[in-house]
């Protein structure tokens, strides 16, 4: 089955006036909230910060004994699973 150069454009401006539409029917408030887009915001100085539990914090730090228990070798990566103190 070959499809014409009409029937192409016609699926193709129907695709792109579709989404137009849908984007231009968005409330105005929707669309005031987005903001201005930040990529990157200055943290400060970075000696006063404390880095040492990384986002977590230290009631979330594993705590010994720890259990094997089972190794996922699919991939590429290693993965297995461990059973802290406090599960």
């Amino acid at each position: 089955m070959r499809l014409g150069p009409k029937l192409i454009l016609s699926v193709l401006f129907t695709t792109i006036f579709g989404l137009a539409e849908s984007y231009a029917q968005e409330p105005e408030k929707a669309k005031a909230s987005l903001g201005r887009p930040v990529l990157w915001r200055d943290p400060g100085p970075i000696t006063a910060r404390d880095l040492r539990y990384g986002p977590g914090s230290p009631t979330m730090a594993p705590v010994a004994p720890f259990t094997f228990l089972e190794e996922d070798k699919a991939g590429e990566s290693p993965k297995f699973d461990v059973k802290d103190a406090t599960k």
